[in-house]
């Protein structure tokens, strides 16, 4: 990921939190986001999907996960290694995906606290993705948030994951969760048996990495119009990245703006 696509992601999660806390960075702690990372990890670890298969003319329920406990094996390398990471079913990848990507959204605000031109730590992935997923938890506990969102990045990037791309679709849905009951807790998601998330990935679809960093307003726009169509947002509650960066147009240096909103 370019540095220009981050400044973008971290403008629209500043103008996220914007929206559902105001004066985010006055009424919010480092704590909040780093308890909030660490339930994100527990969900990643617990990843599960169950599908119903007939066997011998009985319908069965299998429950495919990651089989982590933290009690296999006498050392955590045996411990970690228990995962076997290209054995995992796809629908269980998948989930592993949108929790990187609300890690994503956790370790941009904790950072976006501090001196967000601070530069990102000297973090090398390990052999073992396990290790490199639960050592973004370690990171934010040591309030070392910049090495968490280096990971992050580049755990994405090993998946050839589009994580620019879903951050958009997800800080969209946000919103709509937002415009839904989701602070009281009435928002549903899950409907007929699929929960919001999963459509994410689908309105991505086909949608490059290359696209996103050479046209990231113009791709972003189609991102965010696709998941509002997708769930029948009405058009005056419709944000685009315009009216997401002008949330925050007089608490940000000009030079972090998106350019079309400098002259606002």
């Amino acid at each position: 990921m370019t540095q220009e696509t981050l400044d973008k992601l971290t403008l629209l999660q500043d103008s996220l939190n914007e929206l559902i806390t105001p004066n985010w960075k006055e009424n919010r702690t480092e704590l909040d986001f780093m308890i909030a990372s660490t339930q994100e990890m527990a969900e990643l670890i617990d990843s599960e999907f169950s599908e119903t298969v007939t066997i011998d003319g009985k319908q069965k329920t299998i429950k495919h996960n990651t089989g982590w406990k933290w009690w296999k094996g006498k050392s955590g390398d045996i411990t970690t290694d228990s995962v076997k990471w290209e054995d995992l079913h796809p629908a269980v990848i998948a989930n592993i995906k949108i929790e990187l990507t609300d890690l994503l959204f956790f370790t941009l605000s904790q950072k976006g606290l501090g001196d967000m031109s601070d530069p990102l730590g000297d973090v090398e992935l390990n052999t073992n993705d396990w290790i490199n997923f639960v050592t973004i938890s370690a990171y934010n506990l040591l309030q070392q948030p910049g090495n968490a969102l280096k990971l992050v990045l580049l755990l994405a990037e090993k998946m050839d994951f589009n994580i620019s791309a879903y951050y958009v679709a997800k800080h969209t849905l946000n919103h709509i969760r937002q415009l839904n009951g989701y602070k009281d807790g009435s928002y549903v998601k899950v409907n007929d048996g699929v929960e919001d998330n999963e459509l994410l990935h689908i309105i991505i679809d086909g949608i490059t990495i290359s696209d996103m960093e050479e046209d990231f307003n113009t791709v972003s726009d189609k991102i965010i119009a696709g998941v509002y169509d997708t769930f029948k947002v009405d058009e005056t509650d419709r944000m685009n990245i315009m009216k997401w960066a002008e949330l925050i147009v007089d608490t940000m240096p000009t030079d972090a703006l998106i350019p079309e909103i400098k002259e606002v």
